[in-house]
């Protein structure tokens, strides 16, 4: 074990170094800031830091757009997500009605799965649904937390109805 250089303390941390392929070059480590603010982040200055993240938040790149790819984009969104219904909605039905048929915890996971898809592009549906909204950070926040809640429900009916075949023994059947 090496003995510790001049100046170093026992269980002192070194500095990170980033090491950076041949012709790269290394990215900034903050955003970069307008020519008109001219000032340089501090470290005491966190709370300002974090407010500009926010200001450039999930849709700064859909701001670089021009309108007309934005809405060209959005009415793609939406025919992906009719189409997504449609077909998905279909699927889970028939996959719901095998289930209770042959008693399929598989089909049932199917079927549970494509019922998520289906509210996953509801939601695309709402988000891209008004026009004048395309870069609306409300919108698209609202969108995320309700997908992320709806994906905790699912799992906590899932583990339920696990529980449930556990407790009532259900053995699959091969």
């Amino acid at each position: 074990m090496e003995a510790p250089a001049a100046g170093d303390e026992l269980g002192s941390t070194p500095e990170p170094t980033i090491v950076q392929p041949a012709g790269t070059t290394a990215p900034p480590p903050y955003p970069a800031r307008d020519s008109q603010q001219g000032e340089q982040l501090h470290l005491g200055e966190s709370a300002q830091f974090s407010e500009e993240l926010e200001d450039r938040g999930l849709l700064e790149s859909s701001t670089r757009l021009k309108p007309h790819e934005a809405q060209s984009y959005r009415k793609k969104a939406l025919w992906v997500s009719w189409a997504s219904i449609i077909v998905t909605l279909a699927l889970a039905v028939a996959a719901f009605t095998v289930s209770v048929m042959r008693y399929s915890a598989s089909s049932f996971g199917f079927a549970f799965d494509a019922t998520l898809d289906v509210l996953s592009s509801v939601i695309v549906l709402w988000r891209y649904s008004n026009a004048a909204a395309v870069h609306s950070a409300q919108r698209e926040y609202l969108a995320c937390a309700i997908l992320g809640v709806i994906f905790l429900l699912s799992s906590l009916c899932i583990v339920i109805k696990a529980i449930h075949d556990l407790a009532t023994k259900l053995l699959p059947e091969v």
